[in-house]
């Protein structure tokens, strides 16, 4: 602590009658001198004034005793805790046993550290999480017999887990292929009706026009490239509700699935829609086209033999007919125009031979 002196302005005494002026300043009091501010403590002495200094030889023996710098540091902290002033950290050692405690005790550290860690405690919902201890593993040292025993269990434990493995995947294969498998060859081994399938190809074909032989057209009039938008057109026609329609008119398509002796997943059911009997004629009547050949391939599948091959050949009649709808039109155009031209023809042929015959009859 240091303490700082006022400087004060000195004045010189004035002189006086008879008596001859001074060149010596007065003398100040002392106490005017170091009057200084005021340090904070008030008429209370200071923390140390009072305390005895400790004796070398104390601190000397404490320094032999090769404390380290952590337990002097908690001796210092145990010291302040009870209200001592030590000037040093040997001396919070001695002050700590002359009142009968011992700093390094672990009850004495421990209250130091709770108390300095409920001071610093954070609020309750900032606290963090409490997780669960880890297990360490056993530092026991196992005996022959009981690490062979605990071999064994976990070789047994390991068999009962392929086991139950084994148990679950046959339990699957199972219900998910054996099941299946079974209940789909009894149904198609003991309770399926049998069918049959009438395989049929045929070729559109087109008749050369007058002329196309020597046109470039002709090239083409013979091969599928000529008939490929009518074989498409006729491919759609026959799978279409106007066809099944007029096969049920014909042939009786629907009575047919609908009776009692086929199985009950593949019969129609009597009263059904027509929305349903268009799925099972999609499902039996199968249509295909080859573009590299121009051949439309058609597959009829029917409970009866004979009514597949009658239902595939009134199939084929519609698309006769399918074809003849679709060149009416130009061999009408074609037959008008030939029958245009025999009659100009036949003119032509008549005033010729009337001219011959005029010729005759003047000549």
């Amino acid at each position: 602590m240091t303490t700082k002196a006022k400087k004060f302005r000195i004045r010189r005494n004035p002189p006086t009658s008879g008596m001859a002026r001074s060149t010596r300043p007065p003398v100040q009091d002392n106490d005017s001198l170091f009057s200084g501010p005021e340090d904070g403590l008030g008429d209370a002495p200071y923390p140390t004034a009072g305390v005895p200094a400790p004796r070398e030889d104390e601190i000397d023996a404490i320094r032999r005793e090769g404390l380290t710098g952590r337990q002097l540091r908690m001796a210092r902290r145990v010291a302040q805790k009870h209200g001592l002033a030590p000037t040093s950290d040997f001396d919070a050692v001695r002050l700590l046993r002359d009142q009968g405690i011992d700093p390094f005790e672990r009850s004495n550290m421990l209250s130091v550290v709770t108390g300095s860690a409920q001071r610093e405690a954070p609020e309750p919902d900032r606290l963090p999480q409490t997780i669960k201890p880890m297990q360490l593993p056993s530092t026991e040292v196992m005996a022959e017999d009981n690490r062979a025993k605990e071999i064994m269990r976990m070789q047994r434990d390991i068999v009962r887990r392929r086991r139950r493995r084994a148990a679950q995947l046959i339990a699957r294969l199972a219900f998910f292929v054996f099941l299946p498998t079974i209940i789909t060859g009894y149904y198609f081994f003991k309770i399926a009706t049998p069918m049959y399938e009438s395989h049929a190809e045929f070729v559109i074909q087109q008749a050369n026009p007058a002329g196309a032989t020597s046109s470039l057209g002709g090239l083409f009039s013979g091969t599928g490239l000529a008939t490929a938008q009518d074989s498409i057109t006729v491919q759609g026609y026959l799978q279409s509700r106007d066809a099944m329609l007029r096969l049920n008119d014909d042939l009786g398509f629907i009575a047919h699935f609908q009776q009692p002796h086929i199985d009950p997943l593949q019969r129609l059911e009597v009263g059904t829609s027509l929305e349903d009997a268009f799925k099972v004629f999609r499902r039996h009547v199968k249509i295909s086209y080859d573009p590299t050949e121009g051949i439309i391939k058609m597959d009829v599948i029917a409970a009866d033999p004979n009514v597949a091959v009658a239902f595939s050949e009134r199939l084929i009649a519609y698309a006769e007919e399918q074809v003849d709808n679709l060149t009416q039109r130009l061999r009408e155009d074609q037959m008008r125009g030939a029958r245009e031209s025999f009659e100009d023809a036949e003119a032509k042929l008549i005033a010729a031979q009337e001219t011959v015959a005029n010729l005759q009859e003047r000549l």
